[in-house]
Formats: structure tokens, C-alpha cells, sequence
């Protein structure tokens, strides 16, 4: 028997789990995901590890003194120091061979250029009658999502790693692989498609949308989802009641571009650059009280601050839509629109204003699979529009949801990818 887990907002992975033959593997290969330790010693006893750290040398790598563990970077693959002093383990280290024998610190590695960046690493086959641990302390940054895969004895086993597009849960996660026969092969790798950034010449009719991540933890729309880009404008929508919309609110009419909707918006725009609409009108809003995680903001306007805020509005019929003008420049944007789906699915549908195809990406649901939320995440030029409705127009029951939207500048796409802290081979 196996079963599929999820750890709030970070990673989704999956343990193979048999009463009778152990993993479902025979006890060749199985798999555990959790949240790394804050603090990590690296020593000269056990058998190897590697940390990927501040650059010394060439390599920008600090390894044990030992031979057991071999690590490459695949052709393609372009690196950068990543500061994880806020998420990821802080690392100590003694008896490192090459450029600094002892140390710490908190830093890894960002693996960048699209699908064809990753690790590849590899560890000899334990002796006769015991097993081995190959541990990977790793995260997400920018929005990417990882493919995590090993192989050994004939098994493999795979887990995606995510973090939600504001990063709010940028956690290194410890994947360890525990074997009996070797040698284990692992891959660590940007998924295909998880890495966008529209560049190039300007075109217009170009966008890269990434597939959806899954809401399960608090979504900060005023803070950037890296630390290259910065907040265009944001909006939040729902009021702290239960039932319909108050007419009468004055905190929901106070904004004349969101009557109706009660709205929170970035207050450093004096004009929004995202006002939403929906094609069966304001009556068919009602208030959405349930968001998974809730919204955080600061700046806002009329509501300065929230703190987890699980409002949003849904409708039974008709369909969402957010239109992005085009700004004249030829610099990429991202967009992000956090959507959500009862008892149906949903289908998100992103055209670019200056003509070209659509893109489709649906968020699957069915009747009695009760609420799923999630982001979606778009990088384009010029302008765009995006409409949320129902994946099947015939599907009836149920309800889509609307809870925000954040424009952004666009991260460079050199600097975004999966991100490695370590391998410990014990």
C-alpha cells in the first residue's frame, strides 16, 4: 500500500509505505521528508558529506575529507549563492578537505538554467548486512519546483518539492533515502516548465505560466517572492463576515473601483493596476470565510494590516477575469492569482493582449472533493488577461472562488532554480 502526504506549503513528497514488505521496496529503498533541523554539525566521523557554501576556490563546495560521495552539477547547470539565514539549517563544519577545514554558516546553492539544471549525486552500496542514509537538505527559490529522484536496487523513488510563489514557506526540507543494495543514484533538477521568465526580444504575445502550487500556509502579498523583484500593486479580497457582501460596510464601499467587493488594496498606488470583474455581475459575489492559510499584509488601504486573513468572494456561476494592461515596456512582469475551487474544477485560461495563443492551466476538483486553493503564477510582456471558470461549462454544482491577485517585476531568470544546502551520506 502506498500513500501521498503533503507538508504544509513546501514540499509535497511520498512515502511508499507496506506492512508487509517494508516501503514497498522490500526495504530496498524508502523514503522520509521533514523539515531540516535549525542547526547541522558536520564531522569528521561518519562516512561523507558535502555542503555547498560561500565561493573558496573554484568549486564553491566544502566536503569531508572522504571519497564516498560523488556530486556533479549537469551540463547547463549555472550557480548561485543563496542566503538561507531566514529558512534553511545553519551549518558548522570540522575536518573538511580543500579550502576551509572548519566553518559555518547558513548559505547553499541556487541551481539555475531551466530543466537542464540540477545535482547528480552518487554513493557506494553499504556492506553486506546493513543499510545507508543519503540525506539532501534542499528548497525552492523564485516559484521553481524540483524533481527529487532516486534510484537503487531497481526502485526509485520521486517528490516534488514547491514553495508557494511569495515564498512565506521558503523551508529547506531533509529528504532522506535509506538502502540496502547500492550504489543510489539521486537527481535533483528544476521540473520542466517550473522555471519561466519571458526574455529575449520583446514579443508580445509570449507568456511562461507555471503550473499550480497548492495554498496550504499564510500568502504574503506585500512581501516580493524573491529577493529580485519588487511589488507593482496587490489586491485582497472578502470581508471578516459570514453570508453576502454588506451593502453598507464602509470599509467594502470605500473604494470605488471595488464596490461590491471588499477590498484591500496596496495603498503605494494611487491608481490599481488589478481590478477584477465577473461576468454575472456583483450579486452573484457572496463572502468566501474558509481560505486555507489566510492573506498577510502590511500597506494596505482601507485596511492597513492583516495577519492570515481567510476571506475571499465566490460565485456559483459566470467567470473571474483580471485584465493587465500593457505598460509599453519591453521589461517581463509576473503575475500571481490565488484562485480556488469547491466541489468543481477549475480552469484558468491566460491570454496575452497583443494577440497569440492562450494558455490553459486547470485546477483539478470533483463533487464531494470539497475546497482546493492555489496560485498560479505568469510571467509575460505587455499586457495580459486571465479568466477563472469552471473546467467543464457543463459540470453544475459547486462554487469558484477569488481571494487575490500581485503584480510584480519579473525575476531574472539566471538566478532562479532549486536550491541545495548539503548531502550527507551516514
Amino acid at each position: 500500500m502506498s500513500g501521498s502526504y503533503e507538508r504544509a506549503g513546501t514540499v509535497g513528497f511520498r512515502c511508499v509505505a507496506d506492512a508487509v514488505d517494508d516501503c514497498g521496496t522490500n526495504g530496498q529503498l524508502c523514503e522520509v521528508s521533514a523539515a531540516a533541523p535549525a542547526a547541522v554539525t558536520l564531522s569528521p566521523k561518519g562516512e561523507d558529506w558535502i555542503h555547498y557554501t560561500k565561493p573558496i576556490g573554484p568549486d564553491w563546495v566544502v566536503q569531508k575529507a572522504g571519497s564516498a560521495l560523488k556530486a556533479t552539477f549537469t551540463a547547463g547547470t549555472k550557480i548561485h549563492a543563496a542566503e538561507l539565514s531566514k529558512s534553511g539549517s545553519a551549518f558548522s563544519w570540522t575536518g573538511a578537505a580543500g579550502g576551509q577545514p572548519s566553518g559555518s554558516d547558513d548559505k547553499g546553492f541556487v541551481l539555475c538554467g531551466g530543466a537542464s539544471g540540477g545535482l547528480v549525486v552518487t554513493a557506494p552500496a553499504p556492506k553486506a548486512g546493513t543499510s545507508s542514509t543519503l540525506s539532501l537538505y534542499v528548497t525552492a527559490e523564485g516559484g521553481a519546483i524540483g524533481n527529487l529522484t532516486a534510484t537503487a536496487a531497481g526502485y526509485s523513488s520521486s517528490t516534488s518539492i514547491a514553495v508557494p510563489a511569495d515564498m512565506s514557506a521558503l523551508a529547506v526540507t531533509m529528504v532522506s533515502f535509506t538502502y540496502k543494495r547500492g550504489p543510489i543514484s539521486v537527481r535533483y533538477s528544476n521540473a520542466k516548465g517550473s522555471v519561466c521568465v519571458a526574455t529575449g526580444p520583446p514579443d508580445h504575445r509570449k507568456l511562461c505560466s507555471r503550473p499550480a502550487v497548492d495554498i496550504t500556509s499564510p500568502q504574503d502579498l506585500s512581501m516580493p517572492s524573491s529577493p529580485q523583484v519588487k511589488v507593482l500593486d496587490w489586491v485582497h479580497y472578502g470581508c471578516a463576515v459570514k453570508g453576502g457582501l454588506p451593502k453598507a460596510n464602509p470599509v467594502c464601499s470605500s473604494l470605488p473601483e471595488d464596490k461590491g467587493w471588499c477590498a484591500t488594496r496596496f495603498a503605494g498606488r494611487a491608481k490599481p493596476l488589478l481590478v477584477s470583474n465577473v461576468s454575472n455581475g456583483i450579486r452573484g459575489l457572496k463572502n468566501y470565510v474558509n481560505a486555507p492559510g489566510g492573506y498577510t499584509w502590511t500597506g494596505g488601504k482601507p485596511v492597513k494590516t492583516g495577519t492570515a486573513i481567510k476571506t475571499g468572494v465566490f460565485t456559483g456561476g459566470g467567470t473571474f477575469s483580471l485584465p493587465v494592461a500593457d505598460d509599453g515596456s519591453s521589461a517581463a512582469r509576473q503575475l500571481t492569482v490565488y484562485v480556488g475551487c469547491f466541489n468543481v474544477a477549475g480552469k484558468l485560461t491566460i491570454t496575452p493582449t497583443g494577440g497569440g495563443a492562450p494558455t490553459v492551466r486547470v485546477l483539478t476538483n470533483q463533487k464531494g472533493g470539497g475546497s482546493r486553493d492555489a496560485n498560479f503564477v505568469t510571467t509575460f510582456v505587455g499586457g495580459v488577461s486571465v479568466s477563472w471558470g469552471r473546467a467543464d461549462k457543463d459540470d453544475t454544482g459547486g462554487n469558484l472562488t477569488w481571494m487575490a491577485a500581485k503584480l510584480e517585476t519579473a525575476p531574472d531568470s539566471s538566478a532562479v532554480g532549486v536550491v541545495v544546502q548539503a548531502v550527507v551520506l551516514s
